[in-house]
């Protein structure tokens, strides 16, 4: 075979495997896949600070991407028109990690007593606010408030989600915004219309709040002050018949997806008939199993009360080894929680000295600490009701000496809980047992998909010798 150059395949092998190479090295393995689009999200006010929201109402359509917001609010002050806005653009990210899809808001229209507001597109309205900054455009309407008068208005728009090739939707919607109007939130209501989506369909819910309601996911809560936002995964291909003829080969994947499918149908049978004790032995079996979502799809279809209140703890804080390094882990039980904040410090001198602050993560490599020095090594957790709980655990790192004979030592890596002390603050006392619903890789750990890429990296360049072999051989018969 010859190219159109006059090439042969052969010798242009190399130079092809070179671009691959390069590609790999060029795309980060762990988030190449993705295509980022919207979340839904709420309006805020732009220099105002007599408005409070008194609620908000939010139906998202997950299967037709479309959004409609119900804000009441009501005016403290005097009258006067009032200006509000609403995320419109992200900013293009410039990034390698994703492709931009669709960053824009669609349809976006705004109606207040029956009538249609008109709307503006601006750049540069989000003012001191940073939870802003990420936005490139915003859509912006002005209210006219009397003294004392509540007025309700209504926003509707289109939305495109983020997705991977692995057909995981990522939905949800932003709380924060409301943060910015006055006192705190009455009461937030988010309807999510799963439509043809099944409750087996959904992988994650974060934080806690959820309950499902027929063909609903439904988040409510009052008299709060937003600090996180909703997040909403699920993945309908994965149950469709053209990805199990693509994966005919692995009967494991194929028999897993079925028992799940036939898992989530035995609960919605024994609902319809009522079947209480069977649902709360299928209940603990999935807490047992740390299966959270079918763990809050029974206690959905449970009477009030059968199951104490669902709180997001931690377990236990550990010294782990892994891929021969030493980790902090924080494990936690319960919904997935709002906020996990992670720090690390040592005392010098009667000071404390912070030495690592991460917000987000469950696991911290201990493998940069100084050797010999005391650490103080703490996990927080917020859960969705702004509940805290923190736990501590004390950590010498080991000695240079020390770390290399543990290095060359070929003993077992398995898991040692940490032998310090441990302390928890809560308001809360009891532990529900519920799964966590995420716990995130630990920081700077392997990623399989890292791997995989090494792997398919070492595989082309062998082909890469080989061809040159070859081409080398060939020369030669010339």
């Amino acid at each position: 075979m010859r190219l159109k150059s006059g090439i042969s395949f052969l010798q242009a092998a190399p130079l092809l495997v070179l671009i691959i190479l390069i590609f790999f090295c060029r795309i980060p393995v762990y988030a190449d896949d993705t295509s980022l689009g919207r979340t839904p999200e709420g309006v805020f006010p732009i220099l105002e600070g007599d408005v409070v929201m008194e609620s908000e109402e939010i139906t998202v359509d997950m299967e037709k991407n479309k959004v409609e917001c119900i804000f009441v609010f009501h005016n403290t002050g005097k009258s006067k028109p009032v200006y509000m806005g609403f995320p419109g653009k992200i900013k293009d990210p410039g990034s390698e990690l994703t492709d931009a899809v669709d960053l824009e808001l669609r349809n976006f229209k705004t109606f207040v007593k029956g009538k249609v507001l008109p709307v503006s597109l601006e750049k540069s309205v989000q003012g001191n606010n940073e939870d802003l900054t990420a936005y490139s455009e915003f859509f912006t309407f002005t209210v006219p408030f009397k003294e004392d008068e509540r007025i309700t208005v209504r926003n509707t728009y289109d939305f495109t989600p983020t997705y991977d090739s692995l057909g995981t939707v990522y939905c949800g919607y932003v709380l924060e915004t409301g943060a910015m109007w006055k006192g705190n939130i009455g009461s937030a209501r988010v309807t999510f219309k799963l439509g043809s989506i099944k409750p087996c369909q959904i992988e994650k819910l974060n934080p806690g709040g959820f309950i499902f309601d027929g063909s609903n996911l439904v988040w409510h809560r009052t008299d709060f002050e937003p600090k996180y936002n909703l997040r909403v995964n699920y993945n309908n291909y994965r149950y469709t018949s053209r990805f199990l003829d693509d994966i005919a080969g692995d009967d494991k994947i194929k028999q897993e997806v079925n028992q799940k499918v036939e898992s989530y149908g035995i609960v919605k049978e024994l609902a319809d008939r009522n079947q209480t004790e069977e649902l709360l032995s299928l209940y603990r079996k999935a807490v047992e199993e740390k299966d959270a979502i079918m763990a809050l799809y029974i206690r959905s279809h449970l009477p009030s009360g059968k199951i104490p209140e669902e709180k997001t703890r931690i377990e236990y804080v550990a010294l782990e080894k892994e891929y021969g390094r030493e980790l902090a882990r924080c494990y936690t039980s319960g919904p997935e929680a709002a906020h996990i904040q992670f720090k690390i410090s040592h005392s010098e001198n009667g000071k404390i000295i912070e030495d690592a602050a991460e917000e987000g993560i469950t696991g911290y490599s201990l493998e940069y600490l100084t050797p010999g020095k005391a650490y103080s090594i703490s996990f927080t957790l917020t859960d969705w009701m702004d509940r805290t709980e923190t736990k501590e655990i004390l950590y010498k790192a080991p000695e240079k000496e020390a770390a290399a004979s543990a290095e060359e030592s070929t003993q077992s890596p398995d898991t040692a809980m940490a032998s310090a002390s441990q302390t928890a603050v809560s308001p809360d006392s009891g532990n529900s047992g519920e799964p966590s619903m995420d716990n995130s890789e630990a920081k700077n750990g392997i990623d399989a998909r890292l791997i995989a890429a090494i792997l398919s990296g070492v595989i082309l360049i062998g082909f890469a010798v080989v061809s040159a072999i070859i081409i080398r051989k060939n020369k030669r018969v010339d």
